[in-house]
C-alpha cells in the first residue's frame, strides 16, 4: 500500500542485491527478510506519483542500498537494483 490518500494505490516491487566480493551470499540469502521489511516501510511512505518517476526511483534505490549496507554491512553490498515496479 502507498501512501497515496483518499484514493490508494498499490505497488509491487523486485528487488535484487548486488554482493561485493567479500560477501557470504547465504549469510545474505538468510538475512533477506530483515531487508524486505526495511523496503516495506520505505515504500508505504511513497505516493505512486514519487515512485513512478525515474527521480523517485533512484532515490527508492539509494534508500534501500544505505539500508541493505546497514543491515549486512558495506563491505557484502555493493547496491540494491529494481527489477521490477509496478503500480496500480
Amino acid at each position: 500500500n502507498l501512501a497515496d490518500t483518499p484514493a490508494p494505490h498499490y505497488a509491487m516491487v523486485g528487488l535484487a542485491v548486488e554482493l561485493t566480493p567479500k560477501a557470504a551470499a547465504d549469510k545474505i540469502t538468510a538475512q533477506v527478510p530483515l531487508l524486505k521489511d526495511a523496503a516495506l516501510r520505505t515504500l508505504s511512505g511513497l505516493t505512486m506519483a514519487t515512485l513512478l518517476t525515474p527521480a523517485g526511483q533512484d532515490g527508492v534505490r539509494a534508500t534501500l542500498t544505505d539500508q541493505a549496507q546497514g543491515i549486512f554491512g558495506k563491505d557484502s553490498i555493493t547496491k540494491v537494483l529494481l527489477t521490477e515496479v509496478v503500480v496500480q
